[in-house]
Order: structure tokens, then C-alpha cells, then sequence
């Protein structure tokens, strides 16, 4: 089966959600799979893009059987509200471009946070009429309420739907 991954994070970063993305991309090329991540490079918990990675705009990379597709992202030095969004909306942006330019996957399987990565799930689980898996193991809106980056109300709200929305089964499978 050829599986499309999209994660903000990846190897060689050792916190945060890589080692999961990390570990279920390797653990399914082991099984056979095709696999392939659309990621961006390495810059966590720096919030530093890696020297071997600095000033590149894409890469690819294969590693335990896993092709590895890496995309610029905006990774800001300080990071505010507002730069957080615009750190998100890049790399939700790249990776979205990065998987238009791939081979159909017979599945997609996308990682949050970006919360906002789910809507590059629904565009191209609809252009390319496939399955996908909206995988949410961190609650970002309650993080952001939480920290006083953003305050309760419409936008918040609305991400939480993004939390609640289900993994979806395209219609024209529902035949």
C-alpha cells in the first residue's frame, strides 16, 4: 500500500510529536508499505532550523525505508501568537504543495498539530479520492486558551471543530 504522511515533525528531532511520527512511518515500511512524509526540516525544541538543513528549501532523504520530503517553514526566532500562525500556515502550506507533487497514495494519514493541516487532508483526500486519517494527539486550542495566546471565542471555537471532526470516509466510498 502506498501511504502519504503529513507531519510538521520528524527524525532527527527527539521531542515533541517526531518520535511518534518517527516510529509509525518506519514501523509501516517495515510491514512493506510504501512510505513516504511530507515534513518540514528540523527545529525543535530550538525553534532553529538545524545547521546541516539551514538556508535549503527542500530536501529528500530516505531513511529504514521511509522517503522523507522536506519543505521550508517559517520558524521564528521568538515565538508569539501571530508567529505561531504564520510558522503553522507555512509549513500546512509546503506540505500541501510538497503532496500535490507526489504519486497518488492509496491513503493519507495526517498528524496534528498544525491543527489546520486537516484541511490539507480534506482537499486532497477529495482531488484524490482517498481515505484519510486526521490523527489528533495534541489539543492545541486548550494549550493557546491555556497559555493566554488566544482568548476564548469564534476562532477557538472553530478549532475545536477541527479537534472533533472525524476521520472520514469519502462519500463516493459509502456506495
Amino acid at each position: 500500500m502506498r501511504i502519504l504522511v503529513l507531519g510538521i515533525n520528524y527524525w532527527p528531532e527527539e521531542f515533541g510529536i517526531a518520535p511518534f511520527s518517527t516510529g509509525r512511518c518506519e514501523y509501516l515500511a517495515s510491514r512493506g508499505h510504501e512510505v513516504t512524509i511530507c515534513t518540514g526540516f528540523p527545529y525543535y525544541p530550538e525553534w532553529r532550523i538545524s545547521d546541516p538543513y539551514r538556508g535549503q528549501i527542500t530536501a529528500k532523504e530516505a531513511r529504514y525505508g521511509v522517503t522523507i520530503l522536506r519543505s521550508w517553514l517559517y520558524v521564528p526566532g521568538r515565538v508569539t501568537s501571530t508567529k505561531r500562525i504564520l510558522h503553522e500556515g507555512s509549513y500546512i502550506a509546503a506540505s500541501l504543495l510538497r503532496a500535490l507533487g507526489q504519486r497518488k497514495p492509496d491513503v493519507l494519514f495526517v498528524t496534528s498539530p498544525p491543527l489546520g493541516l486537516s484541511v490539507a487532508a480534506v482537499m486532497l483526500s477529495r482531488l484524490w479520492r482517498i481515505p484519510y486519517a486526521f490523527h489528533v494527539p495534541d489539543l492545541q486550542p486548550d494549550a493557546a486558551v491555556d497559555l493566554g495566546m488566544l482568548k476564548d471565542g469564534k476562532l477557538v471555537r472553530a478549532l475545536y471543530g477541527l479537534e472533533r471532526r472525524p476521520i472520514v470516509k469519502p462519500p463516493w466510498s459509502q456506495r
